[in-house]
């Protein structure tokens, strides 16, 4: 299983003799926005930063954005029994099935529900992929710029904009499991006018999900078929200093139920709108100031069986609202500077009741309406050509009274024009969702309006070397979680009472390391790879010590071939959370995902802008268990699908 990942890593440390320099410029010496809010070399950015570019998602193929995350550094795509593709862990921080350890961000505005940070599933796999520019990534706190939930890192979907008045591209095409598949795009620019629309819609019957689940003495043995249909659409439209986008996703997947047992098996749809305008107002030579609405709506339902145990639909509806001003410059020739107020409003004041919990216990509706306020600040500044020091902090006024306050302070030395190193210390916070706030099923589970914001503290060191032939970076980071927000039972004393509620409980420290390389190997075959180990004390993340990924693309005359591996290692079951856990399904062992992916552009022989390529995942069909991490009544649950191959017809104009 690992033989093919060696193989490609050795590949990896061998540069050619002639690389590609114009394709160095474009993949090598980057550009990103996400660490700082302006655009600056990786090298130079205030955060451990990687880059996926277009050329990298269509030279490796991805269905969604959940196969283009599982192949960057750190990062692990995660599934619950109610959460399929719905959660990204990077470097293991990941204390529950919510997705509330990662900022999600798209073209640097914040992608997130006002509830409970459960809804990111659309984004991660209904958002349309031919419309990604590149992905910037965050490993490490994030909450001086962005708020609440950059706790373990911040993804930042960049958009395409147009090269020309017109392009246009359509898809369609299917393949295992019996999917179906179609998208489009169309970049339009006229003076002042730039228009990029993008949709995209992917539907299959699914892959067989079977398991053993237990809840109190009752085990059930039985399947089902893990189907899904996911429909996005996503625009952006800039005149001059105006800049409005919006994205719309509806999806719909099988799953396990509100709680992992087979008697509460059903399915869930849910819809995602994500709108924002922006205004850039310039100031003083140098100086601008930048303000934005972003306004995120989703609504979901879940529908289980009528039984003994469960019966009735789950109904959620929230909505976030984001107004932030900010005015940013330059500091002479040395230096840079940001400063901003946001005020967000988390409402939701139309939902109905409900009827979907253990023994149908009437749910009362959760509802809120609240407002968050912050302000934040950042420097750069050159003191002396070689040294770049960073400084910033945010202030945030959470609900009921509640204060986080986090720094972030940095230095970057660089010794020569490609070698430089990085040593970063930084805090980013989460504050409760209403979810856990508000909550109340009568003796089930019920709400704290108590708990204080979750704090962790990181501590990054990173050597950065970026020469004309490769790119290599070497991290080593430690972070301490404190004050987690976790369920215990609300009244422990009582053996008989299994109510129960949110307290901050649990604290957590993590260190690890983390190997980057990028190197074109000829002038046709590019290569990229990247490891990291890791380890948490007291094994209470649900998290592989071991990564290691890499990959190989090659691109010459009409034809365009990638190949990717990427090896997880195996899940820990935290039995500190019961003890009593059964070991009812197979263990978590190792996972390795590899996939191919082969186009031909029949252009050059037909003059018909037409590609077709095939696309294979998992093509060991490696068996995907991993540890059932909400009520641990099982030690694991199926994670993902077997081998899938999928074939696809693509015109360009």
């Amino acid at each position: 299983m690992v033989a093919p990942l060696v193989c490609l890593f050795a590949a990896l440390s061998m540069a050619g003799e002639e690389p590609r320099e114009l394709s160095l410029q474009d993949l090598l010496n980057l550009k990103v926005e996400v660490a700082s809010k302006s655009e600056e070399d990786v090298s130079e950015a205030p955060g451990v930063v990687s880059v996926i570019t277009r050329q990298e998602i269509q030279s490796f193929n991805a269905i969604s954005l959940v196969d283009v995350l599982n192949r960057a550094p750190s990062t692990q795509m995660m599934s619950s029994h109610l959460l399929p593709q719905a959660k990204v862990s990077i470097r293991g921080l990941m204390t529950s099935h919510s997705d509330n350890h990662v900022l999600v961000l798209i073209n640097g505005r914040p992608f997130r529900d006002a509830l409970g940070y459960y809804s990111n599933v659309a984004v991660y796999t209904a958002f349309p992929v031919d419309l990604i520019e590149r992905i910037e990534i965050v490993r490490g706190p994030g909450s001086v710029l962005y708020g609440s939930g950059a706790v373990a890192g911040v993804i930042n979907i960049v958009t395409r904009e147009p090269e020309k008045p017109m392009s246009v591209s359509v898809s369609g095409g299917g393949g295992s499991f019996d999917g179906k598949m179609a998208s489009g795009t169309a970049l339009l620019s006229w003076h002042d006018v730039k228009l990029t629309v993008g949709g995209n819609y992917f539907n299959e019957e699914g892959w067989d999900f079977s398991a053993k689940t237990k809840i109190g003495t009752l085990v059930q043995d039985s399947s089902m078929k893990y189907g899904e249909d996911n429909k996005g659409v996503a625009a952006v439209l800039e005149y001059k200093r105006l800049r409005a986008q919006v994205s719309y996703m509806d999806i719909a997947y099988d799953d396990l139920g509100i709680v992992p047992v087979w008697a509460a098996a059903g399915s869930s749809w849910s819809t995602r709108l994500f709108a924002d305008i922006g205004y850039v107002q310039p100031l003083a030579e140098g100086w601008t100031l930048n303000v934005n609405a972003t306004r995120n709506s989703w609504e979901k339902h879940i529908v289980g069986p009528s039984g003994p145990l469960f019966g009735g639909d789950n109904q959620d509806r929230s909505d976030a609202t984001v107004y932030e001003g900010a005015v940013q410059g330059r500091l002479g020739e040395k230096g840079n500077v940001i400063a901003g107020i946001s005020a967000e409003n988390r409402s939701n004041r139309d939902i109905v009741a409900v009827d979907s919990a253990v023994s149908k216990s009437p749910a009362v509706p959760i509802l809120y309406d609240e407002w968050l306020y912050s302000g934040y600040a950042s420097v750069d500044y050159r003191f002396v050509d070689p040294l770049k020091l960073i400084a910033g902090f945010q202030y945030n006024h959470t609900v009921h009274g509640k204060l986080a306050l986090v720094p972030r302070l940095g230095a970057i030395y660089a010794f020569t024009d490609n070698v430089a190193l990085k040593l970063l210390y930084g805090q980013a916070f989460r504050v409760a969702t209403p979810l856990e706030e508000y909550v109340f099923i009568p003796n089930v589970l019920s709400g704290n309006p108590d708990l204080d914001p979750e704090l962790v503290t990181t501590y990054d060191a990173q050597l950065f070397v970026n020469t004309t032939k490769a790119q290599y970076t070497f991290t080593l980071y430690y972070s301490h979680l404190q004050d987690v927000m976790a369920r215990v039972y609300l009244h422990p004393d009582v053996a008989t009472d299994l109510e129960e509620t949110f307290a901050n409980k649990d604290s957590y420290d993590l260190y690890g390391a983390e190997l980057e390389v990028k190197v074109p190997l000829t002038e046709q075959v590019y290569g990229t790879g990247s490891m990291t180990y890791e380890r948490e004390n007291e094994d209470r993340l649900f998290i592989p010590d071991f990564m290691a990924k890499a990959g190989l693309f090659y691109e010459a005359g009409g034809f365009n071939g990638g190949i990717f591996g990427s090896l997880f290692g195996r899940g820990i079951q935290a039995r500190g959370f019961n003890p009593g856990v059964e070991d009812l399904n197979p263990p978590a062992e190792p996972i390795f995902l590899l996939s191919l992916s082969l186009k031909y552009d029949f252009r050059k022989w037909t003059g018909v802008p037409l590609t077709l390529d095939v696309y294979g995942t998992n093509l060991f069909d490696d068996p995907m268990w991993y540890p059932e991490f909400s009520r641990n009544e099982v030690n694991t649950l199926p994670m993902g699908p077997g081998r899938a191959v999928y074939g696809r017809a693509s015109l360009k104009f």
